[in-house]
């Protein structure tokens, strides 16, 4: 809940909507794991989440969205969609940072 956020023990775990969930204690939100990372709202397996973001990093978004979607077994419009979120996070990196190969960790939570 964005009026509670920064207030200390606002957010606890408690039986959610998943069990990794985090509630508010004052309004009773419910925030999702995937909430202010790049999984944010991904509809499709996170384990496929996370090898289209290696995928895409490592080939520096050379890769197209109909070989993710061939390779993925998704839908295309998926991986573009998809693809352009990875290459907006990518855009945020340094350039010392796009050269280092584990630098895809820094992609995950948005900044």
């Amino acid at each position: 809940c964005l009026l509670s956020r920064g207030l200390g023990d606002v957010y606890k775990r408690q039986d959610g909507n998943s069990s990794l969930a985090r509630r508010c204690t004052k309004c009773r939100y419910d925030e999702s794991v995937t909430a202010f990372t790049i999984f944010h709202k991904c509809k499709f397996p996170i384990t496929k989440a996370v090898y289209m973001l290696l995928l895409v990093h490592y080939q520096q978004g050379s890769i197209s969205s109909y070989e993710l979607s061939r390779q993925l077994d998704l839908r295309q419009k998926t991986c573009w969609s998809f693809k352009q979120k990875v290459m907006l996070a990518i855009g945020k990196l340094t350039e010392t940072d796009k050269k280092d190969p584990s630098s895809w960790m820094r992609l995950i939570i948005n900044p």
